[in-house]
């Protein structure tokens, strides 16, 4: 059974990925985590240069996967020459590494580059958290109770990468009736 037919949602389900392939050497793996840590510890990530730190890190996922395909022949030929299979992979890696410690050194840099903007917007949800429908021109006829979408929704800092963060929104979404 091809392990990449399906799309995985989470963490456990990317790390199931793995150890169906039976990888003989996950080197690569703890590579890119070691130099996607020193590059965000020595990088200074600045809203201007968000652009060129995302290629810095994404060229490092690339070179992750390309040495895991080569580090495992047996198990990933068919990764190379299907483009599916591939990205496929690369999700896996990415999921995978950014749970090797680079969740928060990432969200840290990323927080620190956006502040000013995330003040700006908390203040403004502060304003509006009592407002009633009719205040802010929402249709009362759409009210619903939001407390299990709310209730989901707290987990998502607990989150440690992209993949599991986007799945607490989807629930959440999924939560609003």
């Amino acid at each position: 059974r091809d392990v990449f037919s399906r799309p995985r949602s989470s963490l456990a389900e990317c790390n199931q990925v793995l150890d169906a392939l039976a990888l003989k050497d996950t080197a690569p793996l703890y590579q890119a985590a070691g130099a996607l840590r020193e590059l965000l510890q020595c990088y200074v990530v600045a809203r201007g240069f968000l652009e060129h730190a995302r290629g810095k890190v994404n060229g490092v996922l690339d070179g992750a996967v390309e040495r895991l395909i080569t580090a495992n022949p047996v198990q990933l030929s068919a990764c190379s020459a299907d483009g599916r299979r591939y990205q496929a992979l690369r999700e896996v890696v990415e999921t995978v590494v950014m749970d090797m410690g680079l969740h928060t050194l990432l969200l840290s840099a990323l927080s620190a580059a956006h502040q000013d903007e995330d003040a700006r917007i908390g203040c403004a949800m502060l304003k509006l958290a009592d407002a009633l429908p009719e205040e802010v021109g929402a249709d009362p006829a759409i009210a619903c109770d939001l407390s299990s979408a709310i209730a989901i929704l707290q987990e998502l800092e607990a989150q440690a990468t992209p993949l599991d963060k986007v799945d607490v929104l989807r629930r959440g979404a999924r939560a609003i009736r």
